[in-house]
């Protein structure tokens, strides 16, 4: 099956559809880091760093790569101050299987 990849171009079709965790992400860093995010680690528990300890500074570097510099201090600074240890990011099944339907009836 192919992969339908959920773009900034089709978001709008699908944004309903998408997990909790990625309105909440898109508060903090927008929605175009936020999908940059979820098609690379969608379907894990993202470890969240303080950004203080060697582990922690490596997590934080590896957002930046991902991310960029301004958006993974956005995310280290909302969600390494709370209880949590990771951030899950949910595979987004339905959101994709949305996005399949409608490029079918096109």
């Amino acid at each position: 099956m192919k992969d339908f990849k959920i773009t900034k171009e089709n978001l709008h079709l699908v944004i309903d559809y998408m997990p909790e965790a990625f309105h909440k992400l898109s508060v903090v860093i927008g929605e175009d880091m936020a999908l940059k995010l979820f098609e690379k680690y969608r379907g894990i528990n993202l470890p969240i760093g303080k950004n203080k300890t060697a582990a922690g500074r490596l997590l934080h570097q590896k957002l930046i790569e991902v991310i960029g510099e301004n958006a993974a201090n956005k995310f280290t600074f909302a969600f390494a101050m709370s209880s949590a240890k990771f951030f899950n990011i949910p595979r987004c099944i339905k959101d994709k299987q949305v996005l399949r339907d409608i490029q079918i009836k096109q």
